[in-house]
This record gives C-alpha cells, sequence and structure tokens, in this order.
C-alpha cells in the first residue's frame, strides 16, 4: 500500500555527519526496546522533513508484544528505526514502511548506525584508557625491573655446562632434574628392551623455572609507554582523525599489553629462582650424579666451577612490581 508522503525528505540525511564526537560519545545507537527514548511521537507530522536516522532497534518483546510504527499507525513490527524529523520529534518506524516511505532502506540505516557505533567504540576505548592513564605510568619501573632480571639470566649463562642442563631441564622437563638409570638384572626382558635397558627418574627439581624459558618483556614494555602516548593523542582534535586510524592507535595499544599478568608471574619465577637454596639444589645434582663433567661448589654464596677462580653470587634481589597497573588493564578491558 502507498503511504501519503506527509513528511518531506531532505537531499541527503545524514545527520552523524554533524555530530561531533562529543556528542556521539553519548547517542544510544542500537536499541532492544524503541520505547525507551525521548520526543517520541506517535502522530504523523504535517510539516517536517527527515533529518537522519538516529538508531535502530530489535524489539525485544517481540513476538508478545510488537513496535508500533508512525507510517502504518499499527502495532506489527519487530525491526525498526527511529527517524529524527526537522521538528526535533521521533518517530518510531518499521524497517519495511520506512524504507518505502523515505527511500531508505534498512540495510543503508544499518550501515550508517554500524559506522557510527564502530567510531563511538573508538571514543570509549580512548576515553577508558585517559581514566586510568595515571596507573600506566608505572610502566617504567616494571622496565627497570625487566631489564634486571633479564642481564641477570644471560650472565647465568656463563656457568657453562650447569646452565645447559638446567635450562634444558626447565625446557623440556618442567623443571625437573632426571638421570637414567639401569634397570635391575631381574628387571622383566620386555620393559628392558622397551627403555633400552633404563629408565629416567627424576632427582630434584628446579624452582622458577619458568623464568629461564620466557620471553624478553622490556621491548614490549617500551611498545606499552609509546602505544599510551599514540593512543591519547587521539582524544586531542579527534574530529580530524579517521576511525581507521582510531582504530589502528587502539589495536596497538592492546597489542602490547597482552601477557602482562604473564610477565609479573615471570618476575615471580625469578624471585624463587634466584636463593641459595635453588643452587645448592642444582650443584647437588651436578655433583652427586656426574650430571655435567664439570663440577660445581657453592660457597658464601657464589657458585663456580671447582677448577675456577671467577663465579656468580646466586642470592639476588628482585624488586616488586607496582601491580596496580595490572588493575589498569582489568579496569581497561571491562565490559561497557
Amino acid at each position: 500500500m502507498q503511504m501519503p508522503n506527509m513528511i518531506r525528505r531532505l537531499e541527503h540525511p545524514y545527520l552523524a555527519s554533524s555530530f561531533n564526537d562529543q556528542q556521539l560519545r553519548h547517542q544510544a545507537l542500537k536499541l532492544k526496546d524503541p520505547y525507551d527514548q525521548p520526543n517520541l511521537t506517535f502522530e504523523m507530522p504535517d510539516r517536517s522533513a527527515l533529518l537522519d536516522i538516529i538508531n535502530i532497534y530489535t524489539f525485544d518483546k517481540y513476538p508478545a508484544k510488537k513496535a508500533f510504527c508512525v507510517l502504518c499507525q499499527s502495532h506489527r513490527h519487530r525491526k525498526g528505526f527511529t527517524a529524527v524529523l526537522t521538528s526535533g520529534q521521533r518517530m518510531m518506524c518499521g524497517s519495511k514502511c520506512g524504507a518505502d516511505h523515505f527511500g531508505t532502506s534498512w540495510a543503508d540505516a544499518e550501515k550508517r548506525i554500524e559506522e557510527r557505533a564502530d567510531r563511538q567504540f573508538e571514543l570509549k576505548r580512548v576515553d577508558r584508557l585517559a581514566a586510568c592513564e595515571r596507573s600506566f605510568d608505572i610502566v617504567s619501573s616494571w622496565i627497570k625491573a625487566f631489564e634486571q632480571i633479564e642481564n641477570r639470566r644471560r650472565a647465568f649463562h656463563r656457568l657453562g655446562e650447569m646452565a645447559s642442563r638446567v635450562y634444558e631441564a626447565a625446557l623440556h622437563k618442567g623443571g625437573a632434574l632426571t638421570v637414567f638409570k639401569a634397570l635391575p638384572q631381574h628387571a622383566d626382558a620386555e620393559d628392558r628392551r622397551r627403555s633400552l635397558g633404563g629408565t629416567e627418574v627424576t632427582v630434584g627439581r628446579i624452582v622458577g623455572s619458568r623464568y629461564l624459558t620466557a620471553s624478553e618483556y622490556t621491548p614490549q614494555l617500551s611498545q606499552v609507554s609509546a602505544a599510551i602516548a599514540e593512543m591519547l593523542s587521539s582524544a586531542r582534535g579527534s574530529e580530524r582523525l579517521s576511525t581507521d586510524l582510531m582504530r589502528k592507535r587502539r589495536r596497538a595499544f592492546e597489542r602490547s599489553i597482552e601477557g602482562l599478568d604473564e610477565a609479573a608471574e615471570v618476575l615471580e619465577a625469578a624471585r624463587s629462582f634466584w636463593t641459595v637454596e635453588n643452587f645448592s639444589e642444582m650443584v647437588r645434582y651436578i655433583n652427586e650424579h656426574g650430571a655435567t663433567s664439570a663440577r660445581y661448589e657453592l660457597s658464601e654464596g657464589v657458585v663456580r666451577t671447582v677448577s675456577g677462580s671467577a663465579g656468580m653470587k646466586v642470592s639476588m634481589p628482585v624488586p616488586n612490581l607496582n601491580l596496580e597497573m595490572l588493575q589498569a588493564v582489568r579496569d581497561y578491558r571491562r565490559a561497557d
């Protein structure tokens, strides 16, 4: 049925082009209840023109209840959009009725709303980061802490054969220190054949082995600082920035904060690793089980080969991390 064209159309009904970013932050773009908005009119205006489609809706009470449409004057719609008129009034239009009357399809209206929703999302993410910016300022203290433990890990490899065996245990055996023991002569012949005459036995365990195999976090932490500054710059003069550029900056920041919880766990593993007790276990393993050709000694907190003079102090104070940054990450990520 052809409906009377009582509402004039504008040539370019794109009200969003006149929205500034501050206004867009507060727009409700996708509704479940179209009745929950101000300035609704339920009668056909005589002298108004369409400015834009301000939101789309999918009525969550459908089919028990159906949304009213001003154009067809009936309750029979599940999906529709809210038209804003030059009078400032809003009117609910079923998607098909609105498309027939205004010449604006549901797909076109939805596309415009999606574009606005994308930009609104980026704006809100910038706002959220700005709200917890002070907690991210402590990233510099994290960088110093990880520089220290990563430099120390590189130095650990100077212990030669011990370092190689311990690193192998950390990498392949979850920190277990193992030896290969021959099966007793009375062992079952099939068992001896399958195990090549012996079996691997755990005789000790490294504490904090995760520290040895972890990635280096200092480059990532440096990126956190740079990415924060870049993303926050989107808050200044955002009107001049495309949504794509804002999205690119946000994604760079979010990549930079991936795994910071794991980083904190690695630092705690380093604290457990650099202890006299842990190195005593390593030295006992090497010397008692002949795990390497070299022999080691631990004296006054310094480990060295028996035949060598240079050694390494094993008791290292590991700095504490300010965990406010992890809370800031959780605050940033929390659902809207």
